[in-house]
């Protein structure tokens, strides 16, 4: 069956985006919020049906990539690095493959901050010290604007029409997007333009250097059948993890879709007297929402549920997050109000990485490169604004969080692994990543304080 999957996947994908993209381009013309609810219905059906139920590709090519990951892992270990002296050489060799959708939209706002910087000094100086919420009321409301303020509005115009879906924790529905807000991008280009983070050549010439270096390495160390072998799996696997980061952005732009669908029928709701407002409608099932439009609702009025499920979320949201690996059984549910049986019991299977040293944290090298500086440590996207350099620590990220990348000088995050998507993008941007770090990464980092970052080992000293 694998061999089979295998030979067909060219196909299956090709069909996958054809059919997505055909779909895609149908719906994202739609404005929700001026249909009926019976129509909104039927949008949803037919996204259900022919969209979200079609998913088939992206496992498929998920299972794929798991394999020649593992593949590639166990031969570099054992032909390659069996004295252990380079552990992000697996990393280096996945780098600069390049036709990465999800860098894609970086890359054009690193493009608009270039022209903004190269452009007119007044125009230049009003944008960089401009509040976002300023710059956009401006080009919106204004009846007479400077041509090339002009042509960079319209820039962010076809940015938005082409990547406002894309959002801070982008998949979950209830969070706004760009269309709502664009603030984000426009900080993210001013940032570039202060700090001159825009040159794409470089990131290229970085990225395509890691690889080579890596490359060589490999021709060095085996010849014969072994260079076949491992560079036929190498070759598959970067194509795999291309794939399976391109497929990931299809599933970003679909819930962009579903989010401003029900949206549309949250703002119908909200104007029946159902709901108090149209972001209630996150607070729903779907099959309570479709029951409802269809006449099979068991009650009237929805508010009351509404009421108790927003209660529920804020006694979550106050919460810690669990361990990365535990075990339940039985009322799992119950084991959410007692958050501390996850932490203390023989439940948890949580392995972390020990070290003598007080000074150091370890995680998985993601991005080679030593660099030495000041940490931002930042717990949302809104602590990050004004970012200049320093080295970014997080717990998680997600790929709303990319247009900060370029501005950082190293990436540090507390979950994650080798093919999760900030490992995926910072690979493609060259920027030095350490992911999946145990020990305590935010609560040891405060800002301010002066680490050393080995991303090639997997290494981070406290210094200060």
């Amino acid at each position: 069956t694998t061999i089979y999957i295998f030979a067909k996947i060219n196909f299956i994908l090709k069909k996958f985006k054809n059919d997505f993209n055909h779909k895609y381009n149908q719906l994202r013309e739609i404005y929700f919020s001026n249909l009926p609810l019976s129509e909104l219905s039927k949008i949803f059906q037919t996204l259900e049906s022919q969209v979200l139920k079609r998913w088939h590709a992206p496992i498929i090519n998920d299972y794929l990539c798991m394999i020649f990951f593992g593949i590639l892992k166990k031969l570099t270990e054992k032909w390659i690095t069996k004295d252990n002296t380079n552990n992000s050489l697996q990393n280096d060799l996945l780098c600069g493959e390049g036709d990465i959708e999800s860098t894609e939209p970086t890359k054009m706002l690193m493009k608009i901050a270039e022209k903004i910087d190269l452009g007119d000094p007044i125009s230049r100086q009003w944008f960089i010290q401009s509040t976002p919420i300023e710059i956009w009321k401006k080009w919106k409301h204004s009846t007479t604007p400077e041509q090339e303020s002009l042509e960079i509005y319209h820039l962010i115009k076809s940015f938005l029409d082409l990547y406002g879906f894309r959002c801070i924790n982008e998949l979950k529905l209830e969070e706004p997007d760009l269309h709502d807000d664009p603030s984000f991008i426009i900080h993210a280009i001013a940032s570039y333009v202060k700090t001159k983070s825009y040159s794409i050549k470089s990131i290229e010439e970085r990225e395509k250097s890691i690889r080579s270096q890596a490359e060589s390495l490999i021709k060095n160390k085996i010849s014969g059948w072994r260079y076949f072998v491992y560079f036929w799996i190498l070759n598959q696997t970067r194509k795999a993890v291309k794939n399976r980061e391109n497929l990931r952005f299809s599933r970003t732009k679909i819930f962009g879709i579903a989010r401003h669908l029900f949206r549309g029928i949250g703002t119908a709701f909200t104007k029946l007297e159902v709901l108090s407002s149209c972001q209630d409608i996150y607070f729903l099932t779907v099959e309570e929402i479709m029951a409802f439009i269809e006449g099979r609702s068991l009650s009237l009025d929805l508010k009351p549920v509404v009421a108790l499920r927003k209660n529920e979320y804020a006694q979550f949201r106050k919460t810690p997050p669990p361990p990365d690996r535990f075990v339940t059984c039985g009322a799992v549910g119950m084991n959410c109000l007692y958050s501390q049986v996850l932490f203390d019991s023989t439940l948890s299977n949580s392995k972390s990485t020990v070290v003598d040293d007080p000074q150091i944290l370890m995680g998985t090298p993601c991005c080679p490169g030593i660099i030495e500086g000041i940490v931002r440590v930042v717990e949302s996207v809104q602590d990050a604004y004004g970012i200049n350099g320093e080295i970014l620590v997080t717990a998680r990220t997600d790929p709303g969080w990319v247009p900060l990348f370029p501005t950082c000088s190293g990436l540090l995050v507390e979950r994650g692994s080798l093919l999760s998507h900030s490992a995926v993008v910072a690979r493609e941007l060259g920027l030095p990543t350490i992911v999946g770090i145990s020990g305590g990464l935010m609560t040891r980092l405060k800002t301010g304080q002066k680490v050393r970052v080995d991303a090639g080992k997997g290494e981070v000293r406290i210094l200060t």
